[in-house]
């Protein structure tokens, strides 16, 4: 007959004691595994309440700090929109050629008559005439001449003065006065003259410039004639306009 032995381990004896140290060891080693998530997951884990490892004042900062970066940028796109708008202003057509030159011609058909005037021997010529004309489009043009015959050149050609109206459609006119000489004969000669723009009325109110003129002229009749006077040079408008 087998004899069943029955072995009572006390609290004191040593496999009792190696039990309880192999318990005591796991729960260390669960909570030390729970303790690691907790901090991967921002949480404190010596809160009871596991709450975020985040103060109110470490938010406040965090809330502080965020305000001034979107004032900061808010100002940046402001400055870059102020910018924009500038530069979107000086390209506008009003603005863009208020302080630069443009080039500028202008050709017109004339019908002209002469007289002495003045201290003899000195001729008046009066001009008016129709063409085409840069800034302009169709122009109108009155001009005088007057050419002085005691400052003759030894190559024969006249001193003159010239000073000129261009009209646009709407009224707006162009200022010149021009210095040069006339040359040929009575019948048929040239004249070639160095302008400025004194000014004008309309768009052209303050406008300066410079350039040349050079005409054909064709006498017709008794002391009357056609011309073609043609005109190259720069304009540049008041920066009000």
């Amino acid at each position: 007959m087998r004899t069943v032995r029955r072995v009572v381990i006390g609290r004191h004896s040593p496999a009792y004691l190696r039990g309880q140290s192999g318990a005591v060891f796991g729960i260390l080693l669960r909570n030390r595994r729970t303790q690691a998530g907790l901090t991967q997951a921002g949480l404190d884990p010596t809160n009871e309440r596991k709450s975020p490892m985040f103060t109110r004042a470490d938010l406040r900062q965090k809330s502080t700090k965020s305000l001034e970066e979107r004032t900061m940028h808010t100002k940046c796109a402001r400055r870059l929109l102020a910018a924009a708008i500038a530069a979107t202003v000086t390209l506008m057509p009003g603005h863009a050629f208020a302080a630069t030159p443009m080039k500028f011609s202008a050709m017109v058909q004339e019908h002209y008559s002469l007289a002495p005037c003045g201290a003899a021997p000195t001729l008046c010529v009066h001009a008016t005439g129709t063409g085409h004309a840069s800034l302009l489009k169709k122009v109108t043009e009155v001009a005088s001449v007057t050419f002085n015959y005691t400052k003759a050149l030894s190559d024969g050609c006249i001193p003159e003065v010239r000073k000129t109206t261009l009209s646009a459609p709407n009224g707006d006119r162009i200022f010149m006065h021009a210095t040069g000489v006339g040359c040929g004969t009575p019948n048929q000669g040239t004249s070639g003259d160095t302008y400025v723009v004194t000014g004008g009325t309309g768009r052209f109110a303050g406008a300066r410039g410079t350039g040349s003129d050079a005409g054909i002229h064709t006498l017709t009749g008794r002391s009357v004639g056609v011309a073609v006077t043609i005109y190259r040079g720069s304009l540049t408008l008041s920066a009000a306009q």
